[in-house]
């Protein structure tokens, strides 16, 4: 039910999404509130990273359901366990690099200072993207593998060096910068809603916040507690229906309403100049 949940709502997220990037080409003729193109081409990323964990898991779900745990798509059975692992990394790497660009474009709002450009949104999300994919396709090559965790779950091998050293690289960085990032948009700029800050960080620690220190513990050859694994994977799937509110509807509102076409200020490039609307009041 969870997962049949979190598709639906994350499906709604995607349209969403994709209706903001038309709406932000045709603002100017249609006189209402959209987010600006750029802001719009982030939140579609992010919608994008995550629709592509959330729709396979509820697919496999349903397979291993009618076809029972010895079926092959079952998480302990090898391709069940390849597939799970591939979307789950691919998954989760592409949301938290994809966040990480939604927070420098909350940082640019919230400071008034030139939006990237349309084209630049795009080329960063390709790269992102491109990374995920790479990193998730190694282990079906030959560098690590996705293991069965024991848990009920299939995701990258966390004693396999080469794989970690990769995650710890992406990961820790992205996971400070968004904290980082947030939390001076909170304390140091003009942003109305703080409060949608504060649940935007809350949400992305609790999402990772069991899976940094973990790639600590797989690197060093540590072992690790029962229940961590679950617990990880319980407070990452939770993203699946958090997300879609925070930024699907929050955030898209707030950023539509007061940097928008007919919002309080905005600032793009155009034409290598800098076009900003402010509100007089």
């Amino acid at each position: 039910a969870f997962l049949l949940i979190a598709a639906i709502a994350n499906v709604w997220f995607l349209v969403q999404a994709i209706k903001d990037v038309h709406s932000s080409a045709h603002a100017e003729k249609d006189g209402k509130p959209s987010p600006p193109r750029p802001a719009a081409l982030g939140i579609l990323a992010l919608a994008c990273a995550e629709l592509t964990w959330v729709v396979p898991c509820f697919v496999q779900c349903v397979m291993v359901f009618f076809g029972g745990h010895d079926g092959p798509w079952a998480p302990d059975q090898e391709d069940g366990c390849a597939f799970q692992g591939f979307y789950s990394q691919f998954g989760s790497l592409a949301g938290m690099m994809a966040t990480l660009q939604i927070a420098y474009i909350t940082l640019k709002l919230a400071t008034k200072t030139e939006l990237p450009s349309s084209k630049s949104v795009i080329c960063s999300t390709i790269g992102l993207f491109g990374l995920a994919f790479v990193v998730s396709l190694l282990p079906l090559v030959g560098v690590g593998e996705y293991k069965y965790s024991g848990e009920g779950f299939c995701y990258t091998d966390f004693h396999n060096k080469v794989q970690m050293s990769l995650m710890i690289l992406i990961t820790v960085p992205c996971f400070f910068a968004v904290l980082g990032i947030y939390t001076y948009v909170l304390a140091r700029t003009e942003w109305q809603d703080k409060f949608l800050i504060a649940l935007m960080m809350a949400g992305y620690v609790a999402g990772w916040i069991l899976w940094i220190p973990g790639l600590f513990i797989g690197i060093s050859g540590g072992a690790y507690p029962t229940g961590y694994m679950i617990s990880g994977a319980i407070l990452g799937h939770a993203q699946a229906l958090i997300n879609p509110y925070l930024y699907g509807y929050r955030w898209r509102a707030h950023v539509a309403e007061n940097y928008g076409h007919e919002g309080k200020g905005l600032i793009t490039p155009s034409a290598g100049l800098l076009k900003a609307t402010f509100d007089e009041n």
